[in-house]
């Protein structure tokens, strides 16, 4: 067995609802994937009416489980993020989605831009998010090979083009303290991704990519995949709009 990279300083935080046994599934692989890779801090938030202690009792005992009570149908990501990085002191923070895996060199690459002042944000992909599809999904699941996605990207869409913002994230815990972490009023299914990245390029944060892809593991949507409601819709995309338009000195002057 290959030596694991050594991401001692680094906490890979995933907050999570299991809609579907489908996503159960994906969030096991992705964290099969970084624990086979990586020796990093892994901490799950699940947030649900009720704790039926299935994904808690499924999880690696290496990953530190957390589970919040919460009666609301809208999953509030950007909420239990920053209840996530309030929670850990690591040096570097991984904002990790359920469903995502990503090869470890690119891994490799993204801590170590963070760890030489390279940059204070790195996305471990080049931009391409590729959907696996349901077929290509069972397949890896199968087998969880790397090689299996990496030689049938010509089969998969990218269905947020090649210059995707969200998915997996890495950034100096105290860059993201500066920028005040995550955007709240972002709630539900919206385009905090890319109002996130242009905040931090307006407020002058370093920000740059790893080469290679990454892989979305297709799951079922429900009301949290989309807009639940116009008046939601019309109001994300305010705030990103307004973010587009502001100055850094603007932006900060909105921190708590």
């Amino acid at each position: 067995m290959k030596r694991k990279i050594d991401l001692t300083d680094t906490a890979f935080l995933i907050p999570v609802r299991i809609d579907s046994v489908a996503r159960l599934e994906n969030l096991q692989a992705s964290i099969r994937s970084i624990i086979r890779y990586t020796n990093a801090y892994v901490k799950v938030l699940e947030a649900s009416r009720y704790n039926n202690h299935i994904l808690e009792n499924m999880l690696d005992p290496a990953v530190d489980y957390f589970y919040v009570e919460d009666h609301d149908i809208i999953f509030h990501r950007t909420h239990y993020i920053n209840v996530l990085v309030r929670q850990c002191s690591c040096r570097h923070i991984v904002i990790w989605d359920a469903d995502v895996i990503v090869p470890p060199r690119q891994l490799q690459q993204a801590v170590s831009m963070l760890r030489n002042d390279v940059c204070d944000v790195v996305f471990p992909y080049d931009g391409r998010f590729y959907d696996t599809t349901r077929i290509i999904r069972e397949l890896y699941l199968e087998s969880e090979k790397l090689s299996l996605l990496q030689n049938n990207v010509g089969k998969m869409p990218l269905p947020y083009g090649s210059d995707m913002g969200g998915g997996a994230i890495f950034i100096k815990r105290e860059k993201f303290d500066y920028a005040d972490g995550e955007d709240e009023r972002f709630y539900g299914w919206g385009p905090e991704d890319w109002n996130r990245l242009e905040k931090w390029k307006r407020i002058g944060l370093k920000i740059g990519r790893a080469a290679g892809p990454l892989f979305h593991l297709s799951h079922p949507k429900d009301l949290n995949g989309g807009h639940s409601l116009d008046l939601q819709k019309t109001n994300t995309f305010y705030l990103l709009r307004k973010t587009q338009m502001s100055s850094a000195k603007e932006i900060l002057q909105q921190k708590k």
